[in-house]
């Protein structure tokens, strides 16, 4: 039989347990979305077209508008505007507008100053060199 000091007690258990349990479960959650977060940024830079504008721009001093880009690149305009709305929307590049024409310039966070080193890493190998010489064919 409990007192009502026991039951208190066990209470104060259950309710602490349960801070527990919603804490890790909050844990979980946060740990899954940076990982479907992570899966993202890594589908986003599975594109060698991607890869070949984040390449260009972050071995650009000033901002390059659609045009440049598409033509330096290789393809069209709309599907040079289409993959760099898909950067810009995971913060990769940024835009700004001059009237009706869009530059873009590679983003300066965490995620792009990561991008610039492997990239170095990269331009320094052959291999790497061919690859992105021959993306830009």
């Amino acid at each position: 039989m409990l007192t009502e000091k026991g039951t208190v007690i066990i209470y104060e258990y259950l309710l602490i347990y349960s801070y527990i349990l919603v804490g890790y479960i909050a844990w979980i959650y946060m740990q899954k979305e940076k990982i479907l977060h992570t899966a993202d940024t890594f589908k986003l830079l599975s594109d060698p077209t991607r890869l070949s504008i984040i390449h260009l721009l972050a071995n650009t001093k000033e901002e390059l508008c659609v045009g440049d880009i598409a033509e330096k690149v290789g393809i069209s305009q709309s599907a040079t505007s289409h993959q760099l709305a898909k950067l810009e929307s995971k913060g990769v590049v940024f835009c700004t507008r001059k009237g009706q024409i869009a530059c873009y310039a590679i983003a300066s966070n965490e995620l792009t100053e990561n991008l610039k080193k492997v990239i170095e890493v990269f331009d320094n190998t052959s291999y790497a060199r061919k690859a992105f010489e021959y993306i830009k064919k």
